[in-house]
């Protein structure tokens, strides 16, 4: 019990100093789709489709910025979409995708692990996302071997780069 106080402490005090909004550039983990995006501007405002809204999608998404602080954020909600006719609507014919305010609030501090940790199990439950131009062994190994944030920054920036796309040469003949 005196260890879950602590850390209760630990981020309550983390978020009194916390900036209203992440640093940039972040990651987003989705737990539950075992997915991870990379992020180089904070939303404030955000195209969500009214199935995501009925579903609370946002409640699964976990932010790591630069600056060790993980977050978690909201979409704002319409006053109808607790009713029983926009869920319904929104899981078979009508799911139209509105823009909605996103609002931020510091979880409290992260540990680099966590989010290593994160990218591997996505990376694990991988569809062909994270692998599209990289082979998942050295992916794997890379994401495991670092070490800061700036170096898992580098390793997705690595992982999204076309390997096999051959340069076009110029000609260098001068007439």
């Amino acid at each position: 019990m005196r260890n879950a106080e602590s850390r209760e402490r630990i981020q309550y005090i983390a978020a009194m100093n916390a900036p209203a909004l992440p640093s940039t550039p972040y990651f987003v983990v989705w737990r539950k789709w075992y997915a991870i995006e990379f992020r180089t501007e904070v939303e404030t405002r955000a195209q969500v489709s009214h199935l995501a809204l009925a579903k609370q999608t946002d409640l699964e998404g976990v932010a790591y910025d630069a600056a060790s602080i993980a977050w978690h954020f909201r979409y704002a909600r319409p006053a109808n979409s607790h009713s029983l006719l926009f869920k319904v609507l929104a899981h078979t014919i009508h799911n139209p995708v509105r823009q909605v305010a996103v609002t931020w609030a510091p979880r409290g501090p992260y540990d680099l692990d966590e989010l290593r940790d994160a990218y591997l199990h996505a990376l694990s439950r991988d569809d062909d996302v994270l692998t599209q131009f990289v082979s998942g062994d050295e992916l794997e190994v890379r994401i495991r071997s670092a070490s800061t944030f700036q170096e898992l920054v580098e390793v997705w920036k690595w992982m999204t780069t076309d390997h096999d796309a051959i340069p076009l040469e110029r000609s260098s003949e001068s007439d």
